[in-house]
C-alpha cells in the first residue's frame, strides 16, 4: 500500500505517492549512467585510434583502463546533462583557432631560427 498525499499547487490539486517510485529512479540513472556511458565510450574510441591495436589483449586492457578512468573522472566531462552556453562556447572556438594558428606559426618560426642560426653548428660541435 502506498501513502497518498494532495499537493496544492498554484495549478490545482495532484496527488503524490510517498515513495520515489520508478520516475525518480529513472531521471536519477539519466543523470548518473548516460553521462558516465558516454565518458566510458569516448575514452574507449579514442584508445582504440591512438593504440592502433585490436587483438584482444589490448582491447581488453583499453576496457579496464577505461572503466578505471570513467570510475574516478565520469563526471568530470559531463557534469551537467544540459549544457549550457554550448552556442556561445562555439563562437569562442572560432577564434581561439587562427589563434592557436599563429602561435604555431611562430614557434616554427623559432625553431627555424635556432636550427639556422650561424653559431649553432660550434654549439653543436
Amino acid at each position: 500500500m502506498k501513502a497518498h498525499a494532495q499537493i496544492e499547487t498554484g495549478r490545482g490539486k495532484r496527488s503524490r505517492t510517498s515513495s520515489s517510485g520508478i520516475g525518480g529512479r529513472s531521471r536519477r540513472w539519466a543523470k548518473e549512467f548516460l553521462p558516465r556511458t558516454l565518458t566510458f565510450c569516448l575514452l574507449l574510441s579514442l584508445w582504440l585510434i591512438l593504440s592502433g591495436q585490436f587483438d584482444g589483449f589490448h582491447i581488453t586492457l583499453g576496457i579496464i583502463s577505461c572503466l578505471i578512468v570513467t570510475g574516478f573522472s565520469g563526471d568530470l566531462l559531463f557534469a551537467d546533462a544540459r549544457p549550457t552556453g554550448l552556442f556561445r562556447h562555439g563562437f569562442r572556438m572560432l577564434g581561439y583557432f587562427p589563434w592557436l594558428l599563429y602561435q604555431i606559426f611562430l614557434a616554427n618560426l623559432h625553431i627555424l631560427y635556432v636550427v639556422c642560426h650561424p653559431r649553432m653548428k660550434e654549439l653543436i660541435d
